[in-house]
């Protein structure tokens, strides 16, 4: 997820940074994997033999070294081949993040790291969608960029539950929840076999395996309207939260910079914890983006709406289609 991100990045920024000229704020970018060691953990990625080979007592999670991202607090940005000391790092918008947010109308805790205040949730949201999916979007459904991204998205592929290589769709998503649904059902089978005086217990969750049937089968029914605005497949990162970006802001308010004072959110410089990175249908980041980070109905339509536009703006022959069934 990391190389591919950074590769995205580096092709937008060389191809397309010409579209908006008069963009605010720094380039993204995603740090250099530098070395990565793979996930040992399952006998059948690497057998008994091979682990013994490798000096391997125990078997090893996945871990990486990265490319440096900041020092003494300043940013170095490369702007037309000249490098400009102009941002700093600002962590102030992760902290304050609120723990009880109202959220489509609950009040919804989040103890860990907290949510975007509602009055801003919307502002973060765009900043997001825009310089952030967009960008990502536009360099993977540009048809020069395919053979550059190959390797990586064959490698992303790996991952996917779906077996297809083609990417995670919404069908496969009910796919995976019948699935789950028909383990349980061969466990309650189980239990009720072995635990006759656990009867009760179980046919409460049979009720609620039951209910469970009902709710994913009216997602069937929804996956056939999305089928009707197929999207190719895209990066997705799955997790654009305030906590898994770094942050700058202007060190000044210059003359040139007062567009600046208007945003109430820092700029994001980069990006990390890919590692639930996937090549999936690209309605499943805007859908967490509607879900996670803003905080009601209306916010959410605002960025569905803008993605619909840009993507029918720019790819004439593409729809995203309603945010209902998502």
């Amino acid at each position: 997820g990391y190389s591919l991100a950074r590769l995205a990045f580096e092709l937008y920024y060389e191809h397309y940074q010409g579209r908006n000229p008069n963009k605010e704020g720094p380039q993204i970018f995603i740090p250099e994997v530098l070395y990565f060691y793979g996930d040992t953990t399952g006998r059948d990625i690497i057998g008994e033999d091979d682990r013994i080979h490798q000096g391997l007592q125990e078997p090893c999670n996945p871990w990486a070294f990265f490319s440096y991202a900041k020092e003494d607090g300043n940013i170095i940005e490369n702007v037309g081949g000249t490098c400009v000391d102009k941002y700093i790092f600002c962590d102030e918008f992760i902290t304050s993040m609120v723990k009880v947010r109202q959220e489509f109308g609950f009040d919804e805790p989040h103890p860990r790291h907290g949510r975007v205040c509602v009055d801003h949730a919307l502002e973060y949201a765009m900043h997001v969608l825009k310089d952030v999916i967009i960008a990502i979007h536009t360099v993977f459904w540009s048809h020069e960029h395919v053979q550059k991204l190959s390797n990586g998205i064959h490698a992303l592929n790996l991952h996917n539950v779906s077996s297809h290589g083609r990417g995670m769709t919404y069908d496969d998503m009910v796919k995976l929840y019948h699935i789950q649904i028909r383990k349980i059902q061969k466990i309650i089978i189980s239990d009720n076999k072995s635990h006759q005086d656990n009867l009760q217990n179980n046919n409460g969750m049979h009720t609620l395996v039951q209910s469970l049937e009902y709710f994913v089968s009216k997602l069937s029914y929804e996956s056939k309207i999305v089928q009707e605005y197929p999207l190719p497949c895209t990066l997705c990162h799955l997790d654009l939260q305030p906590q898994n970006m770094i942050l700058c802001k202007f060190k000044s308010t210059s003359s040139s910079q007062q567009n600046n004072t208007l945003r109430n959110i820092p700029w994001i410089i980069s990006i990390l914890d890919w590692e639930e990175s996937c090549y999936a249908d690209p309605r499943f980041e805007l859908l967490l983006l509607c879900r996670k980070v803003v905080a009601n109905r209306s916010q959410a339509d605002k960025l569905w709406n803008y993605y619909s536009t840009f993507v029918e703006d720019e790819f004439h022959s593409m729809k995203v289609g309603p945010i209902e069934p998502w």
